[in-house]
């Protein structure tokens, strides 16, 4: 697949199929991480992979956009791996390195034919109690994962309404 047939064609996929994903594919999907950028590739972008029943469970009770996925994938960084910017006070820059890393998740994903939603709405200091993340490392997004369902298609009010570029890009 073609890097803009994948950027154009990925939805967010909000009905699975019940079959988690063979444990090499989930392995060659989050293989970018290896090559996703970070600031001064420190690389602190942790992903913890939920599919246990008891895992499932908990992620279930705390967030009702899992859409059921069979697997979350939660995307945190480790905020003592991350680079702080000198200029910017309390600037770290976790959060950017993780989305990144998301991003790319997402994408090597849809090109396997693998579904994938973005999920921010959770509460960070109830996902690191219930699943006992050490207290430097942030979660800063949840991707349920599996193969969508026959019937699933992109939600045409947030997949086709997207702003113009000239909305979104300005010359200085």
């Amino acid at each position: 697949m073609e890097l803009n047939e994948a950027i154009e064609g990925r939805y967010s996929a909000r009905k699975f199929k019940k079959e988690q994903i063979p444990d090499d594919v989930m392995m060659e999907i989050l293989s970018v991480l290896k090559h996703s950028p970070s600031a001064l590739n420190f690389q602190p972008v942790k992903v913890f992979i939920l599919k246990s029943d008891e895992a499932m469970e908990k992620i279930n009770a705390n967030c009702k956009c899992i859409y059921g996925a069979p697997e979350v994938l939660m995307i945190c960084y480790d905020e003592t791996e991350c680079w702080r910017n000198p200029l910017i006070r309390g600037h770290k820059s976790g959060t950017t390195d993780a989305s990144i890393a998301a991003d790319e998740i997402m994408l090597k994903a849809y090109s396997l034919g693998v579904g994938t939603c973005f999920v921010g709405l959770f509460s960070d200091q109830v996902l690191k109690r219930e699943f006992r993340l050490p207290e430097e490392y942030h979660p800063i997004g949840l991707i349920p994962i599996g193969y969508p369902a026959d019937d699933c298609k992109p939600r045409a009010d947030m997949h086709y309404g997207t702003k113009p570029v000239q909305e979104m890009v300005f010359e200085l």
